[in-house]
C-alpha cells in the first residue's frame, strides 16, 4: 500500500489513489459518502479526527513490521488516513459488508482484508500490536461482547471511537442532516454520551488516553 501522502493525516482523502480504486470496486455507501464528501466542513472534521487518532497511535507504535488490525474497516479509509502514523505496518482488516471488503481489497492490495464480525474475530489471542475500531461500535448489536473480542486479539494498544452525544446529533442538525431523526443517524444502534462510553470501555480496558475531536470520543486502552 502506497497511497499519496495527504497534507495533514486526514486531508485529501478523496484524491488518494487507493480510495479512488476502492470507490470503483464497490458500490457507493453511506460510509464512503462521509469520507469522500467535498463539503469543506466535513473534510475539516475528518482531518481533525484522523490527526487525533494518528497522534495517539504514533506515540505508541512499536515500529516497522508491527501488526495492526482495523475492525469494521469499511472501504479502507483508516488505512489511508493513518498511513503516516503507523509506518511499516502489516495491515489486517475485517468488515461484515462484502462490498466494503471488495473495495478495501482492491484499494489496498498489500493489506490482508477479510469478512468477519467484530463480535467473532477469526484470529488468535494476542495476535496484533495494535487494534483499531473506529466508528463501528455504535452499529454493533452487542458492543460489550465486541470489546471483549478486541481485547482478546490485542497484545498492544486498542483505539476506539464513537460519536459523542449530543454533539454528534447537534452537528447533524446544523448541517441539515437526519432532520427527521433529530440529528441521529438511523443506522446507529447506540448513542453514547462520552462518560457512558468510557464507563463501558472501562469494564474491559485500562484507559490510557481520551480525546474529544468534535464530534467524537476517542479512547486508547489496553487489556486489563
Amino acid at each position: 500500500m502506497n497511497p499519496r501522502s495527504p497534507p495533514g493525516k486526514g486531508e485529501g482523502l478523496a484524491a488518494s489513489g487507493a480510495l479512488a480504486r476502492s470507490r470503483r470496486a464497490a458500490p457507493p455507501s453511506r460510509n464512503a459518502g462521509k469520507y469522500l464528501s467535498p463539503n469543506p466542513l466535513q473534510r475539516w472534521l475528518l482531518r481533525c479526527f484522523f490527526d487525533t487518532v494518528g497522534d495517539l497511535c504514533a506515540t505508541r507504535w512499536p515500529g516497522p513490521g508491527a501488526s495492526v488490525l482495523d475492525v469494521g474497516c469499511g472501504e479502507g479509509f483508516a488505512l489511508v488516513g493513518l498511513h503516516d502514523s503507523l509506518p511499516g505496518a502489516r495491515w489486517h482488516a475485517v468488515d461484515l459488508s462484502p462490498d466494503a471488503v471488495r473495495g478495501a481489497r482492491f484499494g489496498h492490495p498489500d493489506a490482508a482484508v477479510g469478512r468477519a464480525s467484530g463480535q467473532h474475530l477469526p484470529f488468535s489471542s494476542g495476535a496484533f500490536d495494535a487494534v483499531l475500531c473506529l466508528e463501528v461500535l455504535e452499529h454493533v448489536p452487542f458492543p460489550l461482547q465486541a470489546l471483549v473480542e478486541l481485547a482478546r486479539v490485542a497484545r498492544g494498544f486498542v483505539v476506539l471511537s464513537v460519536p459523542n452525544q449530543p454533539l454528534f446529533a447537534l452537528a447533524n442538525l446544523v448541517r441539515g442532516k437526519n432532520l427527521s431523526f433529530w440529528g441521529e443517524d438511523p443506522e446507529h444502534l447506540h448513542a453514547w454520551w462520552s462518560y457512558q462510553f468510557l464507563q463501558m470501555v472501562g469494564q474491559v480496558f485500562d484507559l490510557e488516553d481520551v480525546r474529544h475531536p468534535f464530534p467524537w470520543t476517542v479512547v486508547v486502552g489496553r487489556q486489563k
